[in-house]
């Protein structure tokens, strides 16, 4: 009796095209203008009708959103939603509490005088001494975000030995009994100067996402005036918004 040999299931073609897709393309940017029916056949040497299985695939699992007329675009990466317009933890702490890391590059870490726009922020005159620390901040070690905080000259005692690497500003300011309580914050768009592209890794002139921040203590104490700026695809930022009157309803018995 001849013995039966074992048998594996074939993979299908659409199958392997779709992998292959999210091996050669799975770094794309979020939104980034996926490759054309067409393309993909070239590249693969296969028939349109199994690329636009593989693609419908990709859609289906979420890594694809398709639109009549304009193409695919892709929807991995996602960019990281930042809290700090709901929050005072601070970007440190809002990452970690989303199960990610950061790092950053301390690019400048001393004493400067105000400029006018710093100065107006923070309530002094210009040419006033304040205290700078401008960091370049990875995400899960990818180029995340230019942070520039300024702070009184009061706070320097506590800042200016500090290694800024890996800990946080506002958890190094409240293990000092300095605790950031309340936010106040404004996003605006602009294209990136040469300075923010180099560091940012993105080229001159694309959209950036500009947070100004000023961060206050309990007792209304000004601590730091903040400057976030951020490629606009890598951000999406979580507020949340309260009816007039609904916190001291909610408060009652």
């Amino acid at each position: 009796m001849e013995k039966q040999k074992d048998t594996f299931p074939t993979i299908p073609l659409y199958e392997t095209v779709k992998q292959r897709l999210l091996a050669d393309y799975g770094s794309l940017s979020y939104y980034t203008p996926f490759p054309s029916e067409r393309e993909i056949c070239e590249r693969y040497e296969v028939s349109r009708p199994t690329v636009r299985t593989a693609l419908s695939l990709l859609e289906a699992e979420g890594w694809l959103k398709r639109l009549p007329r304009k193409g695919a675009f892709f929807l991995g990466n996602r960019p990281h939603v930042d809290h700090q317009l709901a929050s005072a933890a601070g970007f440190y702490n809002d990452v970690r509490l989303q199960g990610r890391t950061t790092t950053s590059k301390v690019l400048f870490q001393n004493v400067e005088q105000a400029g006018a726009e710093t100065a107006k922020m923070l309530g002094i005159e210009e040419g006033e001494q304040v205290f700078r620390l401008e960091r370049l901040r990875y995400l899960d070690g990818e180029v995340y975000s230019l942070a520039n905080s300024y702070l009184p000259l009061v706070y320097l005692p506590l800042l200016i030995r500090e290694d800024f690497t890996s800990c946080s500003l506002y958890d190094t300011l409240s293990a000092q009994g300095v605790i950031p309580y309340e936010g106040r914050q404004q996003v605006t768009f602009r294209p990136a100067s040469a300075y923010e592209a180099m560091h940012l890794e993105m080229k001159a002139g694309e959209p950036l996402s500009v947070l100004a921040s000023r961060m206050y203590t309990a007792k209304e104490q000004l601590i730091e005036y903040a400057v976030v700026k951020s490629p606009a695809y890598k951000t999406s930022y979580e507020m949340v918004v309260y009816r007039e009157g609904a916190g001291a309803q909610q408060g009652k018995g």
